[in-house]
């Protein structure tokens, strides 16, 4: 019964006993359907305005829980919240379903609760996700070190059939036939070391140990019937590296984050005018550097997605001139410019929980020609020669796991799509976080 029924009940039920009683007075009883009319009238505005202030209040509670459970949708995912097994304490009353669809919208346009987060913090937050720090994507906080101790093994396997004669039918080849089989292995130790300059700055420093095996048999026309092997190695340490790390922007109106990178590798490793070679000019032992200063400005981008993250880089190896003065096989080399490289690499990654991820990637790296300009040390005859370009493509596979949250465990596979890339490389990184301050 509603509070209008209950109050006009009581007034009509007093009336009535009133008269009833025939009590003296009854000039005031002919004047009280009057004065109770008036009276009713006004305990009626009293119940509509009630009435009213109550309407009010249940559409303001309908809004608020139509706000709170869109925003307990945001929070567990695209299912309500009794899908997703929550309950509330307290159900409001049932509302149209239209009330729902707006309440979600006004919950979707309401200002954020708090800041939003650094951008650059949501980036460290990546910095586990594997294939992004080969690319040099994720920056090192400032009074962080990470020390990365690295081992990477890459195997090279060749076969290059030469002929000089005549073909004479298709199975038939009169003259010079030689075939070379090269087998190249690589061992690469790197003590790596890199901290935060700036909350958008770092700098990386890495020191090489390198040890090389190659084993090259060739057989052919003029070499023993057995063939001619030639079996080397070397260790020592490579060329050591520093590089430098910025990150341009925020990343914010969906925009990716862009990293602007810079490395410079020195001449610390032995060149391969720096070996020792016979007297027909052939090594008889190998280089562990390149034996010349290089500097590779590169850009690297990121865009962040649940639970993605896609990436990728471009660069420019410049290797700078230099004259290196060295006799080999009876020519004299001076001036060598060895071939810039330029190269482009993308790929996603995904994580699997907080702990695991992999990525998936490729890299491309375009090889221009090395100029040379050599003097035969007995006519005294200069000219310049040229290589000639080549291509490098590898896919990449990589996995990582976080044995804490200091430690990293990170796996990156590379295999060769291209002639001239090697058959396969594998890269194995350790990273160890220390706050020194």
């Amino acid at each position: 019964m509603t509070i209008e029924k209950r109050l006009r009940t009581c007034l009509l039920g007093g009336l009535g006993v009133a008269v009833a009683a025939g009590t003296p007075g009854m000039a005031w009883a002919q004047d009280l359907p009057q004065t109770t009319g008036f009276e009713i009238r006004r305990l009626n505005d009293i119940v509509d305005l009630q009435r009213q202030q109550l309407d009010q209040q249940e559409r303001a509670l309908q809004r608020q829980q139509e706000r709170i459970e869109a925003l307990e949708r945001a929070f567990l995912g695209v299912q309500s919240p009794r899908q997703a097994g929550y309950v509330p304490a307290v159900t409001a009353p049932a509302y149209p379903a239209e009330h729902r669809a707006n309440a979600i919208q006004n919950a979707q346009a309401a200002e954020p609760v708090g800041e939003p987060p650094d951008p650059t913090e949501v980036l460290r937050e990546l910095e586990d996700i594997a294939g992004l720090r080969e690319v040099g994507g994720v920056l090192t906080p400032p009074g962080t070190v990470v020390f990365e101790p690295s081992i990477e093994y890459e195997q090279t396997s060749t076969n290059r059939f030469f002929f000089n004669g005549v073909q004479i039918a298709d199975v038939v080849l009169v003259g010079d036939i030689q075939v070379s089989d090269a087998d190249r292995d690589a061992i690469t130790a790197v003590a790596a070391a890199r901290t935060g300059i700036t909350n958008r700055s770092e700098v990386e420093v890495r020191v090489p140990f390198v040890y090389r095996d190659d084993r090259v048999t060739q057989t052919g026309t003029g070499l023993p019937s057995d063939g001619l092997v030639n079996d080397i190695d070397n260790a020592n340490i490579g060329d050591v590296e520093v590089t430098g790390r910025y990150q341009l922007n925020s990343g914010g109106d969906g925009w990716p984050i862009f990293i602007g990178n810079l490395r410079v590798k020195s001449t610390t490793g032995e060149g391969p005018f720096d070996i020792d070679r016979n007297a027909s000019g052939i090594e008889t032992e190998l280089s562990t550097g390149s034996g010349f200063w290089a500097v590779e400005p590169s850009l690297t981008w990121i865009y962040p997605t649940d639970p993605a993250v896609f990436y990728g880089n471009i660069s420019y190896l410049w290797n700078i001139e230099d004259d290196v003065d060295e006799v080999v096989g009876g020519e004299r080399i001076s001036d060598v410019d060895p071939g810039d490289v330029f190269g482009i690499a993308f790929g996603m990654g995904y994580s699997l929980n907080e702990r695991t991820s992999f990525s998936v990637g490729y890299e491309h790296k375009f090889v221009f020609e090395t100029d040379q300009v050599l003097t035969n040390t007995t006519t005294s005859a200069r000219r310049t020669e040229s290589s000639e370009e080549f291509d490098v493509g590898s896919l990449s596979f990589g996995y990582s796991y976080a044995i804490s949250d200091r430690t990293s465990l990170n796996l990156t596979l590379q295999t060769g799509v291209t002639e001239d890339a090697p058959d396969v490389r594998m890269l194995l990184r350790v990273p160890i976080k220390f706050d020194v301050f």
